[in-house]
């Protein structure tokens, strides 16, 4: 957890998103992109994988084909 919070950091995360992450759904230390980006790992990280269509439609509109592929790595 502590490698995690350091990389974490080193991106860019602030110190409350790292408090708030497990609750980013109801935090306002997110944008509306980093929620849908947060949305889309929570998805691809179930068993079996979640992503809606609808899901995969908001990303598609907000983030170009290098982003998604980017953030699915």
């Amino acid at each position: 957890m502590d490698f995690a919070a350091a990389l974490l950091g080193r991106l860019g995360f602030t110190e409350l998103q790292l408090r708030e992450l497990d609750s980013w759904h109801e935090s306002e230390a997110f944008s509306a992109d980093e929620r849908l980006a947060l949305e889309y790992g929570e998805a691809i990280s179930m068993t079996p994988v979640q992503v809606s269509d609808e899901l995969f439609e908001r990303l598609r509109a907000r983030f170009d084909e290098a982003a998604a592929v980017e953030s699915a790595a």
